[in-house]
């Protein structure tokens, strides 16, 4: 016995358009997120190294000129105190 085909239904056909439609933009979503999330990424990476890397200059600053460096933290605290007053 062979099996019957179903009827052609518009209902059906219009369905599968949308379903399809709906994966289409569900993958284009992902893929867009996945970049979105690889350019986080390389964005935070840079972040790390600059603050490493800013983190290393001022040590080797404070290491190579102590007294200049104390003055600098003196000044900036007198001027932090002086705007935290007002």
């Amino acid at each position: 016995m062979e099996a019957q085909e179903k009827p052609f239904s518009p209902a059906h056909s219009t369905t599968e358009r949308v379903a399809g439609a709906a994966h289409e933009t569900v993958d284009h979503l992902a893929e867009r997120a996945a970049q979105a999330e690889e350019r986080v990424r390389r964005g935070t990476e840079r972040a790390e190294t600059y603050g490493k890397e800013t983190a290393d200059s001022v040590t080797r600053y404070v290491q190579e000129h102590p007294l200049a460096s104390l003055g600098i933290a003196a000044a900036a605290g007198f001027i932090l105190s002086a705007l935290l007053r007002r």
